[in-house]
């Protein structure tokens, strides 16, 4: 996976990621990409793992 811009970290940072209790950031760009689209895959009846991959990777 591509590494993000200091610019689209900062954003990514600011309004993306998920946060534990105290507001601490606890994943990284690519952990979140991968709890996205297991999230979205979910919808699919065939086969979720496949598709979660498969969103995963897209680059």
């Amino acid at each position: 996976m591509n590494k993000l811009t200091d610019a689209g970290q900062n954003v990514f940072n600011a309004r993306y990621a998920l946060r534990d209790d105290s507001g601490n950031i606890i994943e990284t760009f690519e952990e979140a990409v991968f709890r996205l689209a297991r999230v979205a895959a979910g919808a699919e009846k065939e086969n979720p793992k496949h598709w979660g991959e498969k969103l995963a990777s897209i680059n």
